[in-house]
């Protein structure tokens, strides 16, 4: 039973990638620390972002940002922010594609919990 679980995880990682290794071209990190990692992202319209993972997190939009979203289970779900928004996310894995030209700000919080749903 214990392989099996380290097994699993082991896939999980795996398949799942830091952002910064999965799009080193379209990411610049900012701030690393124990407690918070801060990047911005520069997205470019048809672009896509291999699958990746995110502790929780806060995306500050830098300018107007559309982006689909593929959850690991294959449902998507899109975002739009004006410039100045800001959006929560309990973190999780997904993969990506820019429907216009963007730049955010992620701001990944290490030792955060997953906020509990309503």
């Amino acid at each position: 039973m214990k392989l099996l679980i380290a097994v699993l995880l082991l896939a999980t990682t795996v398949d799942a990638q830091d952002i910064v290794k999965v799009a080193p071209h379209e990411v610049k990190m900012l701030l690393n620390n124990a407690e918070v990692r801060v990047f911005e992202v520069t997205l470019k319209k048809g672009v896509p972002m291999g699958t990746h993972s995110h502790p929780p997190y806060v995306v500050y939009a830098l300018t107007p940002v559309k982006v689909h979203f593929t959850l690991p289970d294959k449902s998507t779900n899109d975002l739009e922010m004006a410039p100045g928004g800001a959006h929560w996310s309990n973190g999780g894995t997904h993969s990506q594609v820019a429907l216009e030209d963007g730049r955010i700000l992620v701001i990944e919080l290490k030792k955060a919990k997953p906020l509990r749903k309503k």
